[in-house]
């Protein structure tokens, strides 16, 4: 017999304890979960097959597939150094938030460094969750030529900031020197 599924939803009768179940009750039993399967997946492709539209992610509401839209935004994070001051410097700061993770990308531009030293630091957009030191990667640059002056080491610490040193733990910042820091950490 063909399922009934998703028509009506077809029902089945109780078995005693000793009283015989005919194979056509089984092949019955069957093709209903196979049609209930069969919508599931289907419905659940559905969703999946539909293209994203512009900044969309695939994520999950109560297992269902769905796409959700991020947006990309910006903030003004702080700028300090770890010791002294800068006389002229900018950042400028991106970052998408996706459940728990946040994505974040600076760009650090200094003029002229004063007395600035140590690190150069600068403030997350959203708290982060404390247990945990996450990765960050960037490189330093000639602001005027773009050209490459190396490696940056990224530290989360203390909490809600970066501290971003040169590669090798010395200060990344002097006269017209940009600094590109991105990463991705989980919030609290």
């Amino acid at each position: 017999m063909a399922a009934s599924y998703p028509g009506t939803i077809k029902t089945f009768s109780t078995k005693a304890p000793g009283e015989a179940i005919a194979s056509s009750h089984i092949n019955d039993l069957q093709n209903e979960v196979v049609a209930v399967e069969t919508q599931l997946i289907t419905s659940k492709l559905a969703t999946l097959a539909a293209a994203p539209v512009g900044n969309q992610v695939l994520t999950s509401v109560a297992g269902t597939p769905t796409w959700a839209t991020f947006v990309t935004q910006t903030f003004t994070p702080t700028l300090t150094s770890g010791s002294g001051t800068f006389t002229d410097a900018s950042v400028n700061a991106r970052y998408v938030q996706i459940g728990k993770l946040v994505f974040v990308k600076y760009f650090i531009s200094i003029t002229t460094n004063g007395t600035a030293e140590a690190s150069a630091i600068v403030t997350l957009p959203v708290e982060q969750q404390s247990t945990f030191k996450e990765a960050f990667s960037g490189y330093a640059f000639v602001l005027a030529s773009g050209s490459q002056r190396g490696a940056l080491q990224i530290q989360s610490y203390p909490a809600g900031k970066l501290r971003i040193y040169k590669y090798d733990g010395t200060y990344p910042g002097e006269d017209g020197v940009g600094l590109a820091v991105s990463g991705i950490y989980e919030v609290a």
